[in-house]
């Protein structure tokens, strides 16, 4: 294991409404940690607040030109060719099986049950 001052410290950014913002705030209220499991593994994340937090700085909206911008490189025709090269290609897919999967997928979830 490696001794902490070895570890390199990166920058996630994550949804303030969602649930693991709210595990982090609920961890740096009682210093602790988050768990985080990753195909089967668990790591324990140790939860503290920076001294200072950090601010985003400029602009977070495109410009007009920006937006326009996106265009420059369109060519219709290519994208019709793209189209119709990839119609079918999800043929061999069981589209009832796929659709129940679905259901069932959202009728598991994936937060634990015992969520506070």
């Amino acid at each position: 294991m490696r001794a902490m001052s070895e570890n390199v410290r990166k920058k996630i950014k994550v949804a303030p409404s969602g649930e693991v913002a709210e595990l982090i705030r609920t961890a740096s209220r009682g210093g602790g940690s988050v768990i985080v499991e990753i195909d089967n593994t668990a790591y324990a994340v140790h939860v503290e607040e920076t001294a200072a937090p950090i601010r985003l700085t400029g602009r977070l909206r495109a410009s007009k030109e920006e937006r326009e911008a996106i265009w420059k490189d369109y060519d219709p025709e290519r994208a019709r060719a793209a189209l119709h090269e990839a119609a079918g290609s999800w043929s061999d897919i069981d589209t009832d099986e796929l659709v129940a999967n679905i259901y069932r997928w959202r009728e598991e979830g994936s937060r634990p049950a015992n969520r506070s």
